[in-house]
């Protein structure tokens, strides 16, 4: 029974995921585009694409601003003391 949950759980985040993904297609390298506009070296293109790529962020936000991958704090941490011990 348990393994059926994690399965479960599992495939819910992946289709999380996916759906995110979609959510985000489109949306290209931002710090790119707003470094090039703060150098003031962007041209018309990098401009507009900022703009298409900002537009798509609200509705991202308010479709997936609360979503978190389950026990993501967790992993984190676990990941973070792993590192420390190896690093010290």
């Amino acid at each position: 029974m348990r393994v059926w949950m994690r399965w479960k759980r599992a495939v819910k985040s992946i289709v999380a995921r996916e759906e995110l993904r979609r959510a985000l297609d489109g949306v290209l390298d931002l710090e790119r585009l707003l470094s090039r506009v703060t150098l003031e070296t962007a041209n018309p293109r990098d401009v507009l694409a900022l703009a298409a790529s900002l537009a798509k962020i609200p509705a991202s936000r308010r479709r997936w601003g609360d979503w978190r991958p389950r026990g993501s704090v967790r992993c984190k941490r676990r990941w973070m003391n792993g590192r420390l011990a190896r690093t010290h």
